[in-house]
């Protein structure tokens, strides 16, 4: 090979992860970092969530660190058994308010979602979300979105009582790294995209600290899932949450 394409090739690679993206303006500080430089999860930081969910199982095996500055959360089949991936920060790293903020690769396949979200531990002991969170679905993306990926508020719990704001962003797929983000302070959510805000709701703002998550799941929302086809997953390059000063 060309030694001048060679070079362009090496420094794409080593590239193709990084960003410079930095939270909206304010006095910001750096709460929590993690970008997946070790070829074994960091358990200080993260659990790993495993059992039954929804059409398939969550196990460790969907939850493959590349030592590379990238993390793949992954559905695979194991065993004959269809695995996605999914960890947590619960009991590790909760917060109130700030910026949350995860550059990921999307999934190609239907069948199976892949998200980054916020969760609390009080979610469904009150009737207010103020009191005891709710799910703030930063993102959900899967093939049958098409170009578009989704943004949600859920509270105050699951079941007949629970409420829902909903919006979708525009986003072609094309197979690169984006960054989506949350600003979430005591009277908003601010939801982004590549850095550009793209939906505010003031329903559903907690009070209480949540922690993160990064999951996939199986499921009829997803469409039908072709099991000769897997793997397939998201790839993440960091997550990153700032608290203000």
């Amino acid at each position: 090979m060309n030694p001048v394409l060679l070079v362009a090739s090496l420094l794409a690679a080593i590239f193709s992860h990084i960003t410079l993206s930095a939270p909206p303006s304010g006095d910001w500080i750096l709460a929590f970092e993690d970008d997946f430089d070790s070829r074994v999860l960091d358990s200080e930081k993260w659990n790993v969530r495993s059992g039954p969910r929804r059409d398939a199982y969550w196990d460790g095996a969907g939850v493959i660190p590349h030592g590379n500055g990238l993390l793949e959360i992954s559905t695979r089949v194991v065993n004959g058994k269809v695995v996605s991936g999914s960890i947590d920060t619960k009991t590790r790293f909760e917060q109130r308010f700030g910026y949350f903020e995860a550059r990921c690769r999307l999934p190609k396949m239907p069948g199976h979602w892949s998200a980054f979200w916020l969760l609390s531990r009080e979610f469904g002991s009150s009737d207010s979300a103020r009191r005891s969170g709710a799910e703030v679905d930063i993102f959900e993306y899967h093939a049958l979105l098409g170009d578009t990926v989704h943004h949600a508020v859920h509270w105050p719990k699951y079941g007949p009582s629970l409420q829902s704001r909903k919006k979708r962003t525009p986003l072609v797929y094309d197979g690169q790294f984006h960054v989506f983000g949350l600003l979430w302070d005591k009277s908003k959510y601010v939801f982004y995209v590549d850095d550009n805000p793209v939906w505010e709701t003031t329903e559903g703002v907690s009070e209480v600290a949540h922690y993160l998550l990064l999951t996939n799941e199986v499921g009829p929302w997803a469409g039908k899932l072709e099991v000769t086809a897997l793997p397939d997953g998201m790839t993440c390059d960091y997550v990153r949450v700032y608290k203000h000063v």
